[in-house]
């Protein structure tokens, strides 16, 4: 990692350095080294600062587990919900043992709040988003990039070929799993489009990418 690091930050996509830097937080987690994991996963949230992304929740799920690992309780269990809510509205899971992984750290830091603690803090952290989510995630407090100016406007790129086909099987209301068997492509394979896809249209949902394909006004 040390010598593919710095290549792949010259002018790697974005999407292989924030693979990359994930894989090194993982594995600063796994020497034990939470202070250092946990610069790497904020690294790759730089890079999708939207927080919505594919790439920004395996960090964010990263940095739930540096906060477990510093006793930051409350924080661990909000970042988690956060992630497992944003996953949930992109239909994409982790692989088993990163979730595995990230559930046993947040269960354990669970453990150390009241109930009632726990539970609001899982409220709290399901209705993270955005630059809020991010602001959070790297250290801000809870209402971190509430007033993060949205005033810009996106540039939308043409989608291709593989991502329309994409766009259109999510507009007939199919999930992931089913776009996948339609298409021959991989669960994760189709999740990456939808990142993408999300990212050219400046959308964050599947209604509003539906929508965007039916070409009516979008509901948010």
């Amino acid at each position: 990692m040390a010598e593919c690091l710095p290549v792949l930050s010259a002018g790697a996509p974005p999407g292989q350095l924030a693979a990359a830097l994930h894989t090194a937080g993982a594995v600063e987690l796994a020497r034990g080294d939470t202070d250092a994991a946990g610069r790497r996963f904020a690294e790759v949230l730089r890079t999708a600062p939207d927080g919505e992304s594919l790439h920004a929740l395996y960090p964010v799920e990263g940095l739930a587990v540096v906060a477990a690992e510093r006793g930051e309780a409350e924080r661990a269990l909000r970042l988690y919900a956060a992630a497992a809510a944003a996953r949930r509205r992109i239909d994409t899971e982790p692989e088993a043992h990163w979730r595995a992984q990230v559930e046993a750290a947040v269960a354990r830091a669970g453990e150390r709040l009241r109930p009632s603690v726990a539970d609001a803090a899982l409220a709290a952290g399901s209705r993270l988003r955005g630059t809020r989510l991010v602001a959070h995630a790297l250290g801000g407090p809870l209402d971190a990039g509430a007033r993060a100016d949205r005033s810009g406007a996106a540039v939308h790129r043409p989608l291709t070929g593989r991502e329309s086909a994409v766009a259109r099987l999510v507009a007939e209301g199919m999930t992931n799993q089913q776009i996948a068997a339609h298409l021959g492509l991989a669960r994760s394979t189709v999740a990456s489009h939808l990142d993408r896809i999300r990212d050219k249209l400046g959308v964050r949902s599947r209604t509003q990418i539906a929508v965007r394909v039916a070409g009516g006004p979008e509901r948010h």
